[in-house]
């Protein structure tokens, strides 16, 4: 079960299926300690143990994690042929205790890291391969980093936080990134080929040359609570991609949001840009750019238009506030309209809890999971116990790392908010008509998350 945590710690259950640096990978967490092997030992444990191309978690317990090169799918996930992650791509999904109780911290003047014109990152994932590129993130599934803090110490001007590459889907939340005076190229690099389609949520920046850097124009990126703090050139450099960002508060003297492309779009709803300089602009752009709800410290202009000075939008007085901009053209509901509708923007639900008490495994209650998915598993029938694990009144379930099956409809209902996946499978056996595989028929929450849970079925919302 997961331990009681100290100080607001993160524990994930050591039932549940995980790799942990320490227990597994040797790693010492003590600050002083070259962990790099140790992390990167632990993260081709976790590529072994996937299933049905899933990866456990990589879990970083309470400790400063000291390295002196790359972790990450770059350097451990290489199969034969060169491919990073054999015939399946994977996710790595490194999770911590907290961003205060778990730092990875690149070494001070590392190696390999002095030059900014040959960037090295201190965390980074790649995709398996497309078209013979293996940088290239169209397999990139499911990469994602959670509850951490990635440091970047002194002399290390060549350094990037995190290069991160996601197709599909994936997910950066609840993570730090900061670096010394002087040090880092990007906190978060987002240039490789066929890019995007990932969460960036509750995330801060500190220092670095970019906060955020963004190239590629396959597919979107979307920010929700992101801090940037301290960036020397600009918070935000955009090239060539979509990015989305919802409460943006950027506290810089350089521009807050540069925009470099003509295909770029970038959409800034309900952010505060602060910090500025009268001789800068907060929004510098080319290419389509929207904004809503706005509030400009300190810069001159809140947006410099690159290619069309008279569109300049100039500050009002120290404090500015745009409740609708929009450069590129406006397509709207109907011709007399003019603004967008400002609809709020709800906050997603999530639940989540340190306490053993809150927390019960479907193991318990006797599920065997299946370590793939095979015609044997498929025949088992799981539900009997997954479901006593549903109305065992205890707020969320987990399911450790492996493949279940059942042969009946699991009922969500009672105290349960949180079912947790725990990167496994579940599926509807072989022959069995369990349809919906998931029925939610409400309890005493308002809501319930699921999460790191792949479902072989139908899930059906049949409460109020």
């Amino acid at each position: 079960m997961v331990a009681q945590a100290s100080q607001g710690a993160f524990v994930l259950p050591h039932d549940g299926g995980i790799v942990d640096v320490k227990a597994d990978g040797g790693a010492k967490g003590d600050g002083v300690t070259d962990d790099t092997a140790a992390i990167r030992k632990a993260i081709r444990l976790a590529v072994d143990k996937r299933l049905a191309a899933v990866s456990s978690f990589i879990y970083f317990p309470k400790g400063v994690y000291l390295v002196t090169g790359p972790v990450g799918t770059t350097q451990e996930g290489r199969g034969q042929a060169g491919e990073p992650w054999g015939p399946f791509p994977a996710g790595m999904v490194l999770v911590g205790a907290g961003r205060t109780e778990t730092i990875l911290r690149l070494a001070d003047r590392a190696p390999g890291y002095g030059a900014q014109s040959q960037p090295k990152a201190v965390v980074a994932t790649e995709s398996n391969r497309n078209d013979g590129d293996a940088e290239e993130g169209g397999c990139a599934y499911r990469h994602s980093l959670f509850d951490l803090t990635v440091e970047v110490g002194p002399g290390n001007p060549g350094a990037i936080g995190v290069d991160y590459v996601s197709g599909s889907r994936g997910a950066i939340e609840r993570v730090t990134v900061r670096a010394a005076d002087g040090s880092g190229v990007a906190g978060l690099n987002l240039e490789r080929q066929r890019f995007g389609g990932a969460l960036v949520k509750d995330v801060s920046v500190e220092g670095f040359d970019y906060g955020v850097r963004a190239g590629s124009n396959q597919d979107s990126m979307t920010f929700e609570h992101l801090t940037l703090r301290g960036q020397r050139k600009a918070g935000i450099l955009n090239e060539t991609n979509v990015l989305f960002f919802r409460d943006l508060s950027s506290a810089n003297s350089v521009p807050a949001i540069k925009i470099t492309g003509q295909d770029s779009y970038v959409v800034l709803a309900d952010s505060a840009l602060t910090g500025g300089v009268p001789a800068a602009g907060a929004v510098e752009v080319k290419g389509t750019f929207f904004m809503r709800n706005v509030r400009s410290v300190g810069y001159g202009k809140v947006l410099h238009d690159c290619d069309r000075p008279a569109e300049n939008v100039k500050a009002q007085g120290p404090e500015t506030r745009v409740s609708q901009y929009a450069r590129g053209g406006v397509l709207t509901f109907a011709p007399d309209m003019d603004a967008s509708l400002n609809l709020a923007v709800e906050e997603t639900p999530e639940f989540r809890s340190t306490n053993a008490e809150d927390w019960v495994s479907v193991m318990k209650h006797g599920a065997t999971p299946a370590g793939a998915v095979t015609d044997e598993a498929n025949k088992d029938d799981d539900a009997p116990a997954i479901q006593a694990a549903l109305d065992a009144g205890k707020p969320i379930v987990y399911l450790p790392h492996g493949t279940y099956s059942v042969r009946q409809t699991l009922v969500v209902r009672g105290a349960v908010r949180k079912i947790a996946g725990m990167q496994s499978v579940l599926l509807v056996s072989e022959g069995a008509k369990a349809e919906p595989l998931l029925r939610f028929e409400g309890g005493a929450p308002d809501a319930v998350v699921v999460e790191h849970l792949s479902l072989g079925g139908t899930v059906e919302h049949a409460s109020a």
